[in-house]
């Protein structure tokens, strides 16, 4: 490998910005790489290598259908009770 390759890719950075092309991306924790939330794996910190492995087929089988990455995990306080016994309550005359 010629010398200024390894310079060359050990000075690439994680690019928050990428999270909101890629919603399954987060970043990995060794030398800023990337990581894929639905395969596990770590990927080179590098767009072309992004794209790369959303077209894989480990990623197409693990990844939810299209327009269903829904990655929130969305969650009622615990103090207030849910819609079925608000309604409950007020149907209640007694």
């Amino acid at each position: 490998m010629p010398k200024w390759k390894a310079s060359y890719d050990s000075n690439r950075k994680y690019n928050s910005d990428w999270e909101k092309q890629f919603l399954w991306l987060k970043k990995g924790g060794f030398n800023g790489e990337a990581y894929c939330r639905f395969c596990n794996c770590s990927i080179t910190a590098r767009h072309s290598s992004l794209v790369g492995h959303e077209g894989t087929g480990k990623h197409k089988k693990k990844a939810p259908p299209q327009g269903q990455h829904n990655l929130a995990v969305v969650r009622k306080p615990r103090n207030q009770p849910d819609v079925k016994t608000k309604k409950a309550e007020s149907l209640t005359f007694f």
